[in-house]
């Protein structure tokens, strides 16, 4: 058995990991745990993937493409749940916005399919643009989608981690590892696969708990303690009694006097030293 057999088999096999973790969640989460920016990457991920993985690559390899249509009818009822979620819950204008990119990256994509064999024609002979493997073919493009994955992961980081689906990228980190051997061994050989697939991979989901906005500190935790733990104020001990002023040295007598006089240096330093301290205030 061929090395690109055997990975693309492995591939396939945890591929399918995908769709049965949209399967799972459709099943098992609400609405509110589906990320829209990630099910419309695995969207273009899985149909840019099934044509490439059925007709386009050498050995053919059926079993990756019959994944990447099962992803796809998973992640379109996905889809169908967080569109309808969200228009229940004022979110028409990401609806909107989202279904204006989408529809001009599929004009754009279209308009470049038609022109791609012409622009291909037209490009040096011997040169990659003009390569089986180049950018006028369909071959750097699912990887390009790949990073597509990466990106809308990026947007899941402000998210709680219990929204986030562990099933999901569980399944994306381990076909991003297989997918990293088998883009060398296929025929073209496929460099862009193997550079986002180590990518893919090396992406983690915290899944802590203390990470979770449950274990966060409450502001009141946080606060600094109460010195009375006794919530009644009538119970609480009553203030201390003020002392009572002791008279002051320089009001024992009058300036200039006789008393004031016979004072000593010392004594009269340090009563200047009290009213500068005190304002003469007190």
């Amino acid at each position: 058995v061929s090395k690109a057999k055997f990975f693309g088999f492995c591939g396939a096999c945890c591929n399918w990991f995908l769709g049965l973790s949209a399967v799972n969640d459709a099943f098992r989460n609400g609405p509110e745990m589906i990320s829209l920016q990630m099910t419309l990457a695995m969207l273009a991920y899985s149909l840019l993937f099934s044509r490439w993985a059925g007709w386009d690559v050498s050995p053919a390899n059926f079993m990756l493409a019959g994944s990447h249509m099962f992803n796809i009818a998973a992640q379109a009822n996905q889809l169908r749940r967080v569109v309808a979620y969200k228009l229940d819950n004022g979110g028409n204008a990401e609806i909107s916005a989202l279904a204006t990119k989408s529809v001009g990256a599929v004009v754009l994509i279209a308009a470049y399919a038609v022109m791609a064999p012409k622009l291909k024609a037209m490009m040096p002979a011997g040169s990659y643009l003009a390569s089986a493997g180049g950018p006028f073919t369909i071959h750097p493009w699912p990887p390009v989608t790949k990073l597509f994955l990466s990106a809308a992961s990026l947007t899941d980081l402000h998210r709680p981690t219990d929204k986030i689906s562990l099933t999901q990228y569980a399944a994306l980190t381990l076909t991003g590892f297989i997918f990293t051997f088998y883009g060398m061994y296929v025929t073209p050989i496929n460099y862009p696969l193997t550079a986002v697939n180590i990518l893919l991979c090396g992406r983690r989901t915290n899944t802590s708990p203390s990470a979770s906005p449950s274990a966060s500190p409450s502001p009141s935790a946080s606060a600094s303690p109460n010195p009375n733990p006794n919530p009644n104020p009538s119970s609480s001990p009553s203030p201390s009694p003020k002392p009572s002023p002791q008279p002051s040295l320089h009001a024992a007598a009058p300036a200039g006097t006789s008393a004031a006089r016979s004072r000593p240096t010392s004594c009269r330093v340090n009563t200047m030293a009290c009213c500068v301290g005190l304002s003469c205030c007190e």
